[in-house]
């Protein structure tokens, strides 16, 4: 199911949740229907290419490869286990909201995850 981060409201929605919001929009009559006459043509225009809040967000399996990848850059630079460092990046939903183009492209910040990482396992 492919997901966007919706900037102005800093949370990420399933394509099932825009579905949901068009429908309701064009059923209160919130929306002009002849302009926005399918969903997919509304759901192009809500993208930032098109100077709307919608971004698409990377398939998870990509998210998974750079967490993975970063965590064990985490273990490698301490003396951190790496099954305690991977469910961190997860329940923090590290590079939840991020694009493919984000994932393959902006710089990681090892050395602050590193302290993410360790200030929280000093909470647990």
């Amino acid at each position: 199911m492919r997901k966007f981060y919706d900037i102005d409201h800093e949370k990420v929605l399933t394509e099932d949740e825009l579905r949901k919001d068009y429908d309701s929009l064009k059923a209160t009559g919130d929306i002009d229907s002849e302009i926005y006459s399918t969903f997919e043509y509304y759901l192009e225009s809500c993208m930032i290419h098109n100077n709307g809040s919608l971004q698409p967000v990377a398939d998870d399996w990509k998210i998974n490869r750079v967490r993975k990848a970063v965590a064990w850059d985490i273990v490698a630079a301490t003396e951190l286990k790496y099954e305690d460092v991977i469910n961190i990046l997860v329940d923090k939903d590290i590079f939840g909201n991020w694009s493919s183009y984000e994932l393959d492209h902006r710089p990681v910040d090892v050395d602050s995850l590193t302290e993410i990482v360790e200030m929280e396992l000093e909470g647990r």
